[in-house]
Parts: C-alpha cells; structure tokens; sequence
C-alpha cells in the first residue's frame, strides 16, 4: 500500500470539496441548495474517481484500503476545519453522508479487471 499517496489523495478530495463550496460562499451563492450540493458532489466524485485510477488497484480488497483511509483524513479534517465554521450539524446533512459513501464505495470502479 502506497500509505503516503493514500494520504494525499484524501487530503485532496476535502481540498476539492472544500474549494468548490467555498467558491459558492465568495460568490454568496446559498450552500444549502439542492444545485450547490449536487455541483459539489459531482466535483467530489470525479476526484475520487480520478485518484482511485492513479492508484491502480488490483483488487477489492485494495482499493477498500485505500478508500478506507480517505475517509478517515476526511473526517478528521472536516472535524479539525469544517467544524469550526459549520457546526457539527454538518455531519448530520444528507450531502455530507452521501459524500463519505461516495468517497467509500467510487473506487471500486476503478479496479483493474483481472
């Protein structure tokens, strides 16, 4: 397992997340919309999606792992960040939990076929 990448690649999905919605914010676009929410997941997806092919997992089993740990430096940073501008509510919102499905299951597309 690429530990580092893996890392990084999870650090980057909440740096894309946390982008588009902040660009909403500059921009005083309500965050609470139904088309702020779907624009961000879209740009969440693709980025998972995306890293999950650079890693070129071999198996399910694998590309699980490195799912796994995406979601983890994501919680962790959306407690240490998002937190602390959204409340712990965040968590609670039917977005957030699809995102961290998203982020949990989407690799497995990109399994390589044996």
């Amino acid at each position: 397992m690429k530990i580092l990448k893996a890392l990084g690649l999870g650090a980057l999905i909440y740096v894309v997340a946390f982008m588009v919605i902040s660009v909403f914010i500059g921009f005083k676009v309500p965050t609470d919309s139904l088309l702020v929410k779907t624009i961000t997941l879209l740009a969440v997806l693709i980025t998972i999606i995306l890293s999950a092919i650079s890693l070129k997992a071999n198996s399910i089993k694998e590309a699980l792992s490195y799912s796994f740990i995406w979601v983890m430096v994501n919680f962790v940073l959306d407690i240490l960040v998002t937190t602390r501008f959204a409340g712990w509510g965040f968590f609670g919102q039917w977005n957030i939990v699809l995102g961290y499905l998203l982020i949990l299951i989407a690799p497995l597309l990109a399994v390589k076929k044996q």
